[in-house]
């Protein structure tokens, strides 16, 4: 049965007004066309819903019938795309997230804040992981969104700058090192040097540093988590570099946080990573402005 929203729209109309004329004029046709409409409904259904004559229209008893079964379709289709609506605009549906730990723990909280403030009706998935899965679950639309360091190595990426995060150097209050008022890198290359295994984006860049600089990286401990780099540090059993906006979510008693040069200065670029050719839904890009928005006001308070 091939019914169309047109000639349910048209049939409504008719039977609330009881006037071709006037139903003609509602549903914004001609009084030919509405007409057309109306008869090829019924040719469809196979009976007249309508009693008409010169000067009167009304309802036929199969039109009585059907009015409440138009009027249950249209309901229908009302709310499914009104359902549709709220998915477009960003107000309900999903949005999952692969983002670097040094974020997860430090940037980050406060952007999920403002966005569950403002959609609430969205479901929100969260993956802390390394910098290079952050990527390849975007590659392989596990996830819709990575929060990251920039790569170069992205031509199928879509790569938004969020902000510019400077690498700092972590020792302890007692290190020779916290005597100093700025580190580079051959000060790292003298002292042990506690690092999280390859993978991460602060990890990149210093092995990038080192083979610049003609040399392999070799940490004295190599780690997974933060906690133990922290440990490690705090028992002077080497330095750490870290992103600066991480270190707002440590504990420093007993540490010292220590700039790089101005002559080497190693940061990051952190971008929001979509995946080239892929659809955004709102809710993708409502969260990446977000994000932006957040780090502006990061870095001026800083």
């Amino acid at each position: 049965m091939n019914i169309t929203l047109r000639q349910l729209d048209a049939f409504l109309a008719v039977t609330r007004t009881l006037s071709f004329s006037k139903a003609a004029d509602l549903v914004h046709l001609s009084q030919p066309a509405l007409s057309a409409n109306i008869r090829r409904l019924e040719e469809t259904i196979g009976a007249r819903l309508f009693d008409r004559d010169t000067r009167t229209v009304a309802l036929s008893p199969i039109g009585i019938e059907f009015a409440a079964v138009a009027a249950s379709l249209m309901e229908n289709v009302d709310s499914g795309l009104a359902h549709i609506q709220r998915f477009v605009s960003g107000e309900r549906g999903t949005l999952a997230l692969a983002v670097a730990p040094s974020l997860a723990g430090s940037f980050l909280p406060a952007a999920i804040a403002a966005f569950r403030k403002e959609r609430p009706g969205v479901e929100l998935t969260l993956y802390d992981v390394l910098a290079d899965n952050a990527v390849e679950m975007v590659r392989n639309r596990s996830v819709d969104l990575a929060l990251t360091a920039w790569r170069d190595d992205a031509d199928d990426l879509v790569q938004q700058e969020v902000m510019i995060d400077d690498l700092v150097v972590l020792c302890s209050a007692s290190h020779p090192l916290a005597s100093k008022r700025s580190i580079d890198w051959d000060d790292l290359r003298n002292t042990g040097h506690i690092a999280k295994k390859g993978g991460s984006g602060v990890r990149h860049i210093i092995d990038e540093a080192y083979l610049q600089r003609g040399e392999v990286f070799r940490p004295a401990f190599e780690v997974d988590n933060v906690g133990t780099m922290l440990g490690l540090i705090l028992a002077g059993l080497g330095c750490g570099v870290f992103p600066r906006s991480s270190t707002v979510s440590f504990n420093l008693n007993g540490l010292a946080v220590k700039p790089f040069t101005r002559a080497v200065r190693p940061r990051r670029r952190i971008c929001t990573v979509t995946l080239r050719g892929r659809s955004l839904n709102a809710s993708t890009a409502h969260f990446s402005e977000l994000c932006r928005k957040h780090a502006d006001r990061h870095s001026r308070r800083r």
